[in-house]
């Protein structure tokens, strides 16, 4: 049985590794980034290098965006010379990036009426999970599309969910995210606290590792980033602002108070305006790090 040709836009730290792994697993491969350079990586691997949006639409069967931000996936899928303008009719779009429930039901919207299926698949695993295939991938859509799209998501994931209909796998990611951040925040204001008391960082973790306040968070982020001094992304702090926002709109518009949300989005926002953005959000360490008056 012939392969569908597949089209990657948006080859940065999450999508690039993925898009290799797709060329790696022998799928036809055209992809698609604003940065001449990402595209060569891919093009070393495998893929075909193309010049826009539409041409991805055009040439591939089943189109997969990872993209920073919503204004971009609304760009790239619907905007002039977006994918909608060349993608073929019974094509599937499958949106990676985080962005609103209501923007993945207009692209579904405006593909049925050119005979196109979509799903969103919410994605947690960060660069590592990206890197080894082992996403936990969350899918919004249709049954029988999902089972379509299973064999090209089982490349870049591990456990793939169908969480319901359109916009659903994007309900379900932002509020993993939500959990995952605030978890990040509770971790680092907490260890500073023993950290001014006196108690040696090692001792911290040694315990905590192995008592109740242990989470997925605290082994990577902790253990990983923060004893290491090591705050290259990962996960930038400017998308943990963007998903923390994207939470609290989806939150106000349902009516639910997120009152810890809304107090880590606070978190998240000082440390973009300290200029700590580009960093993997780890970082916010340093804030606590003035408060206890080390710089």
């Amino acid at each position: 049985m012939e392969r569908p040709k597949i089209g990657f836009i948006g080859l940065g730290n999450m999508g690039g590794p993925m898009a290799k792994n797709i060329a790696r697993a022998g799928y036809p491969l055209t992809v698609f980034d604003l940065r001449k350079e990402l595209i060569e990586v891919l093009v070393k691997a495998g893929a075909r290098p193309s010049t826009s949006p539409k041409e991805v639409g055009e040439t591939s069967d089943m189109i997969l965006t990872s993209l920073p931000n919503p204004e971009a996936s609304e760009s790239v899928w619907l905007g002039k010379d977006g994918v909608l303008g060349g993608a073929k009719p019974k094509s599937i779009f499958i949106e990676l990036s985080t962005v609103q429930p209501d923007l993945v039901k207009k692209i579904h919207a405006q593909a049925s009426r050119k005979d196109i299926m979509v799903v969103d698949a919410g994605i947690s695993g960060g660069v590592k999970g990206a890197e080894d295939g082992t996403l936990t991938i969350m899918v919004g859509g249709e049954k029988e599309v999902f089972d379509k799209v299973l064999p090209v998501l089982q490349v870049i994931g591990k456990k793939i969910y169908h969480v319901g209909d359109i916009g659903s796998g994007m309900i379900v990611k932002l509020v993993n995210n939500a959990i995952g951040h605030i978890n990040v925040v509770a971790f680092i204001e907490c260890i500073s606290v023993g950290l001014k008391a006196g108690i040696d960082v090692n001792t911290l973790y040694k315990v905590i590792s192995q008592g109740t306040g242990s989470s997925r968070q605290f082994e990577t982020r902790f253990k990983d980033r923060i004893m290491e001094n090591n705050y290259e992304p990962g996960m930038k702090l400017d998308l943990v602002y963007k998903d923390s926002k994207l939470m609290e709109d989806l939150a106000s518009q349902l009516g639910v108070p997120i009152f810890l949300t809304s107090v880590a989005h606070q978190v998240f926002e000082m440390g973009c305006s300290k200029g700590m953005g580009e960093k993997d959000y780890g970082i916010l360490m340093k804030l606590w790090d003035q408060f206890r008056g080390l710089n």
